[in-house]
């Protein structure tokens, strides 16, 4: 099979124009070292430079006039195009070099176009691999607008609903934006709120609600307990968790009912929770990048438990508002779950693989952290590891025990 039997019609940025020969070809690009009273010298080859295609195209025909502006047009857009070749077939990043318009008196209604392009590599990004602690960081933004959008939404609901039954007592959406507020001062046993009527001022309540979260997500400190910090944000966080009842999810341009309402008031309440729960995954990982305390199955622990409860949040959104409101909070709670898992990963990669060793002699783990690594200080991460074990200063040897390779 030959090149005549699969030739492809060739274009540029999707227009089409006819070719008569293409003549491709690159170099090598090579350091030359040179010495005085030598002959000859070293050759190091740095790789190929770009591929430069010269095409000789034609356009020919009573509208060639149009269709030359169209290729023309085409060819003076600025940046790379995809080049489909006669031969070689898609270039993607296929760079226009120059263009020559050339028209002769023995070929009418034509004209040929000789054009050099050339094959731009696919650019290396400065500052490519970002930081754990980056990673995390941009994990909360994207929790921050979750929560943001969520509190236009439910403000818009309670207000649309207030509206349209002014002298309703609507006591059961009353009670459901009442409750969180006051089990969280309970939960912080200070703090106060704006005391504003809920129904009224629902913006007040929403303010009021991300007062609470925040100030439950500073009583972890993140120090030197992790586990027990984290265990404690969770169990705290929970006084704010709501489920969403029964009933139908609202629907565009129609006005939502109470029950709808109070289930909007629940998914702020579950956005909220999860980007609190995202806030605090993501310093306890910025930590660990810093200073390892945690082994690699307690930071799966975490980044477990802050994606349960994002999904819980994603669920919830979907389950209450229309397609279209529910993707502005469901989008950002995908990205913030993205950039946990992320961050964990870079978190555990850190670190060498985590194997069971068999202990070599009897001893204590001091003796076993010199043995292995040299560094009888290593002691405290085996103690780490190695949580069940109940003697550890009485190993013996062939124990088998969790530790790093190196």
């Amino acid at each position: 099979m030959s090149w005549a039997t699969t030739l492809l019609e060739c274009s540029f940025r999707g227009v089409v124009f006819d070719v008569v020969d293409t003549e491709d070809g690159f170099d090598h690009a090579l350091g030359r070292s040179e010495f005085p009273y030598r002959d000859g010298g070293e050759i190091e080859d740095l790789g190929c430079r770009p591929l430069v295609m010269p095409i000789s195209a034609i356009v020919f025909g009573d509208d060639y006039e149009s269709r030359l502006a169209t290729l023309l047009a085409a060819l003076k857009a600025s940046g790379s195009g995809e080049l489909i070749h006669p031969v070689w077939g898609s270039i993607p990043r296929a760079q226009v070099v120059s263009v020559r318009v050339r028209h002769a008196a023995d070929a009418p209604d034509s004209a040929t176009v000789q054009i050099q392009f050339i094959e731009s590599a696919e650019k290396a990004a400065f500052f490519e691999k970002q930081a754990t602690a980056q990673r995390a960081e941009a994990g909360t933004k994207s929790g921050e607008q979750a929560v943001s959008i969520s509190g236009d939404r439910v403000t818009a609901v309670v207000s649309q609903v207030r509206s349209a039954n002014p002298l309703a007592e609507l006591n059961a959406l009353r009670t459901a934006m009442t409750g969180p507020i006051l089990a969280g001062l309970s939960e912080l046993q200070s703090g106060v709120s704006s005391g504003l009527d809920v129904l009224d001022y629902p913006r007040a309540w929403v303010s009021d609600i991300g007062a609470i979260v925040d100030g439950i997500l500073g009583l972890s400190r993140f120090d030197d307990a992790l586990a027990s910090d984290w265990q404690g944000l969770l169990n705290s966080i929970e006084v704010i968790d709501r489920k969403v009842s029964g009933g139908s999810a609202m629907r565009s341009g129609v006005t939502p009912s109470e029950t709808q309402a109070a289930n909007a008031t629940a998914v702020h309440l579950n956005v909220s929770r999860a980007a609190a729960t995202a806030d605090g995954a993501a310093q306890i990982l910025a930590r660990e990048s810093v200073q390892p305390t945690l082994s690699p199955p307690e930071i799966e622990s975490v980044v477990n438990a802050t994606r349960e409860v994002i999904d819980a949040a994603i669920a919830a959104a979907r389950a209450v508002y229309p397609l279209e409101h529910a993707r502005s909070i469901v989008d950002p709670l995908k990205d913030q779950a993205l950039a946990i898992q992320q961050a964990a990963q870079a978190v555990i990669e850190l670190r060498p693989p985590l194997i069971l060793r068999r202990a070599g002699a009897a001893g204590n783990y001091r003796l076993l952290a010199h043995l292995w690594y040299g560094d009888h200080a290593r002691a405290v991460e085996l103690v780490r590891l190695n949580p069940d074990v109940s003697l550890p200063n009485a190993l013996q040897a062939g124990d088998m025990l969790n530790a790093y390779a190196q």
